[in-house]
């Protein structure tokens, strides 16, 4: 599921069945034109100045121009986990494979212009913009970075109780601080400035609550998180389907339809009352959640298009 705002309208991407829709929807968010099909559902959804970038879960991906025309870019091995636009110049995406295939595209050529092969399975992927790197969340618990300067893959980050749980969802809380969830229930927060066991700065715990003081504090310490260890600090009891940031707070989504939210300074749990959604099908992970406006503190949650405040 995937949400952008373009200019006065929106796309939406929505898993309908085993038939994916690419449609043209207003901001009254009514239905509006379907402007394309796919033959098998969409997975993942990127937006970037009019044009829209789309991988399925027959490995396909594809880019539809501000006419609405749509470019069968290229077919992955299998499963498309993550596509993604530069957020500088639509010209590069990265996309990737859940067999481990890597890619950054050439926008124009629809060619690959960086290929990785990893020795192991991808469950998610994230572009860090300022260096151009991918980060992948591998089968084995390792978090592996692709460099498109150097076409090194070979730092990687690993927690040392995370080794069997892959990486199911991404989210950059800011340039340098990356919060992934794993199969286990666990969001871990990263530091990629560092290597090695002390790149993991804390975990996510859901019986750490937000008191009122800490809710008032305007303390703008950039760490001031206590560290949450153990191999039983878990977030969600189901496997992490994805992570937004939104303004202060971060919003996390398990398999089993729940969502937390937490308090971005602290990183507690707010205790805010959301509606359990739907259950998402793990055959068609990742399922995502999706900012509104940038401006608002309303988004998108994939069940029956439900706006959640």
């Amino acid at each position: 599921f995937g949400y952008r705002e373009v200019e006065e309208q929106v796309f939406i991407g929505r898993v309908l069945g085993k038939v994916g829709n690419l449609e043209l929807v207003g901001n009254d968010f009514r239905h509006g034109q379907t402007v394309s099909a796919n033959a098998s559902a969409l997975i993942s959804l990127d937006l970037c100045k009019g044009l829209a970038l789309a991988g399925a879960i027959d490995g396909k991906i594809r880019l539809w121009d501000k006419e609405y025309k749509c470019h069968e870019t290229s077919r992955l091995g299998s499963a498309v986990v993550g596509a993604q636009f530069y957020t500088f110049d639509a010209g590069i995406f990265s996309a990737a494979s859940a067999a481990g295939d890597i890619h950054i595209f050439d926008t124009e050529r629809c060619k690959s212009a960086c290929h990785w092969k990893l020795s192991s399975r991808v469950s998610a992927t994230i572009l860090q913009n300022s260096q151009c790197v991918v980060v992948a969340g591998c089968a084995n618990g390792g978090l592996r970075f692709c460099d498109a300067r150097s076409g090194s893959s070979s730092r990687v980050l690993f927690s040392g109780d995370a080794r069997s749980f892959s990486a199911t969802a991404l989210a950059w809380l800011s340039s340098s601080k990356l919060l992934a969830g794993y199969a286990d229930g666990c969001v871990r927060l990263w530091d990629i400035r560092k290597s090695g066991s002390t790149a993991c700065v804390t975990k996510l715990d859901k019986h750490r609550h937000l008191t009122k003081y800490e809710q008032d504090d305007d303390d703008d310490d950039d760490e001031p998180w206590s560290a949450a260890r153990g191999a039983r600090v878990l977030a969600h009891d189901t496997s992490i389907a994805s992570i937004l940031v939104l303004h202060d707070r971060i919003i996390t989504l398990g398999r089993d339809g729940d969502l937390q939210v937490w308090h971005i300074a602290t990183l507690r749990n707010t205790r805010t009352s959301l509606p359990r959604l739907a259950r998402a099908r793990p055959a068609l992970a990742p399922v995502g959640l999706s900012p509104l406006l940038l401006r608002s503190r309303l988004f998108l949650a994939p069940s029956s298009s439900k706006l959640l405040a």
